[in-house]
């Protein structure tokens, strides 16, 4: 979460008229330029990246104490910025969706805009003891989408300040993990075999551009690697079989990684469904005990191959008599 003032002031439920915390910071002047206004109390993160597909999104949410009652006034804001090959300097991507407008106070409300607003009371009348934010009012859950050129380097800067004046908290939810691709391989799940030995079933997002995706395993011999191409109808690469109780470690190479792989390890936690694991054979299996004078040889109930004294005349002797194998 970035915040104008105290991430503590934005926990609900909303029971303050006012939740404010007056911050040493001055304003941002990349945001003072997006609303044409003077800002305080400015938050913000800047950071490189380096997108492995076409496309860069994320999840936020943008609230406030200033609504209801300042719309029209005080005109918090946030923004992320992006710059980078296909830009021209500093362009915000956090807008209102289907427009070019920023998120604001003013743009986004409960008379504009509204279908992305969200009434979360004034803090004094009909407390809501469920709500798990302060703000008074905050947007629906918007999602900040631009196309970018794989492997090049981009700056990301996300910024959030008071406008006018220091007072009332601005804050702005970022969703975790939203900040990524339109590629995505998920950490693998392993699908347990009877005997121990398990696959690994990788949960897979493409963008359908037709890129092929090689698995390998550079920890356990005998695991072979596999191919995917993303043509838009696949959604999971299964890597296997690996033997019982071993360790893992997937490398996922792609001309469009730029040159990087996407690294997996673990240690399985799969486990025999034998009633006699060593052996991986259950009570009552047929073997051989290696003993001519026993029949029915089977494993009993402390998993020892074990079988059945053939001296049917009771002469504790195993002979022809018996019709003893081997005899």
């Amino acid at each position: 979460m970035l915040t104008s003032g105290s991430v503590d002031n934005a926990v609900g439920p909303n029971n303050a008229t006012g939740a404010s915390v007056n911050n040493p910071g001055g304003g941002d002047s990349d945001l003072e330029a997006i609303i044409n206004e003077s800002t305080f109390d400015a938050c913000s993160i800047e950071f490189d990246f380096i997108p492995i597909s076409s496309m860069l999104t994320f999840n936020y949410v943008f609230g406030s104490e200033e609504y209801l009652e300042f719309v029209d006034q005080f005109n918090d804001a946030f923004a992320f910025l992006i710059s980078g090959p296909g830009f021209t300097g500093l362009e915000n991507i956090a807008l209102i969706p289907g427009s070019s407008v920023p998120v604001t106070i003013n743009n986004v409300n409960n008379e504009d805009n509204n279908q992305f607003y969200v009434n979360n009371g004034d803090g004094s009348t009909n407390i809501d003891p469920n709500s798990t934010v302060q703000y008074d009012g905050f947007t629906t859950v918007l999602s900040a989408t631009v196309n970018v050129i794989p492997c090049e380097t981009y700056h990301l800067k996300l910024v959030v300040a008071d406008a006018v004046d220091s007072a009332l908290d601005s804050g702005v939810f970022l969703e975790a993990n939203s900040l990524g691709t339109d590629v995505a391989f998920e950490e693998p799940t392993q699908n347990c075999n009877d005997d121990g030995s398990y696959n690994l079933e990788f949960a897979f997002t493409g963008s359908g551009a037709g890129t092929t995706y090689t698995l390998s395993e550079t920890n356990v011999a005998g695991v072979n690697s596999i191919s995917i191409v993303d043509d838009g109808t696949v959604n999971n690469a299964v890597l296997g079989p690996y033997p019982f109780n071993t360790s893992w470690n997937v490398s996922i190479t792609a001309p469009i990684l730029c040159g990087e792989s996407l690294d997996f390890e673990g240690t399985s936690t799969c486990v025999p469904s034998f009633d006699c694991i060593d052996e991986m054979v259950d009570f009552g299996t047929p073997c051989n005990d290696n003993n001519a004078c026993t029949v029915n040889d089977a494993y009993n109930m402390d998993c020892n191959c074990v079988g059945t004294f053939a001296d049917s005349d009771g002469d504790l002797v195993c002979d022809n008599d018996d019709q003893c194998p081997g005899f």
